[in-house]
């Protein structure tokens, strides 16, 4: 039953999804960014 739903986020990610792994990923990066300036 819940498969076909499975496989489907699984190749085709939500929108949501990306954005909060966008927002963490440029977060990690900004804050290596800092540590290395200050």
């Amino acid at each position: 039953m819940f498969t076909a739903e499975a496989e489907a986020a699984e190749s085709v990610p939500e929108p949501a999804t990306l954005a909060g792994l966008g927002a963490v990923a440029a977060g990690f990066v900004v804050s290596r960014r800092r540590r290395k300036t200050a």
